[in-house]
């Protein structure tokens, strides 16, 4: 087996009403997981202390062999090595759609001319061309999530996580963004976290499944892909 990509160790945190107590969690490698569980259940707290957003009350994140504990793995370290989707995006202003993903392109050093290419395939391969030069303002919640689940296939980071990704997404954007997603675990060995309330059984594409509820991991599952019966003539 491969290293680990992220080890959490005797994660604990508090914030208001809502809670995590994490004593162990292993994410490797080439792998989708999902995080399931209620609302409040802890699981989008869980994705805020992985991805550096919130700073864990005691206990350590080791990423890579870096860890918290010693300032290894810091904020700024998090930010160049992973993407997250949160239900909650952040708001993009006084861009179109196009200059905001040629931005994201430009940010990791491609060019002028490649970004402007880059980014008008991507708008074309998922059929959102036509919103190229539209303001942030004039989209709609569901173009502007399809258009933050681009930008975080543009970033191409070693780990994506995503806070319920598919609020207000059409299936045939769902199934390219899946078959995408697939690729980038098989060609580049990357790691995704997917956070939701519902199963996400239907796509076949989570390999192992956290169950999360008051904030403590109550079960890990690998599910499996109904194999279609056979009959004999």
């Amino acid at each position: 087996m491969s290293e680990p990509l992220i080890d959490l160790q005797n994660i604990k945190l508090k914030r208001k009403n809502k809670k995590i107590e994490i004593y162990s969690l292993t994410i490797y490698p080439g792998v989708i997981y999902q995080i399931q569980g209620e609302n409040d259940s802890g699981k989008t707290l869980l994705m805020d202390v992985i991805a550096h957003e919130r700073k864990q009350d005691s206990g350590k994140i080791i990423f890579k062999s870096k860890s918290s504990k010693k300032n290894e793995y810091s904020r700024s370290l998090a930010k160049k090595k992973i993407s997250y989707l949160k239900e909650k995006s952040p708001f993009w202003k006084r861009k179109n759609v196009l200059q905001y993903l040629i931005d994201i392109l430009k940010a990791q050093k491609v060019s002028s001319v490649n970004a402007y290419s880059e980014a008008m395939s991507i708008l074309e391969k998922y059929d959102l061309k036509e919103y190229a030069n539209i303001s942030r303002r004039k989209l709609s919640f569901g173009v502007f999530r399809k258009i933050e689940l681009l930008k975080i296939l543009l970033e191409n980071n070693e780990l994506i996580l995503l806070d319920e990704p598919y609020l207000k997404i059409d299936d045939k954007f769902i199934t390219k963004f899946n078959y995408h997603i697939k690729n980038m675990i098989k060609e580049n060995n990357k790691t995704i976290i997917i956070s939701s309330a519902k199963s996400f059984s239907k796509y076949k594409i989570i390999k192992i499944l956290f169950k999360i509820a008051d904030g403590r991991i109550v079960k890990i599952d690998k599910p499996r892909s109904k194999k279609k019966k056979t009959y004999k003539k």
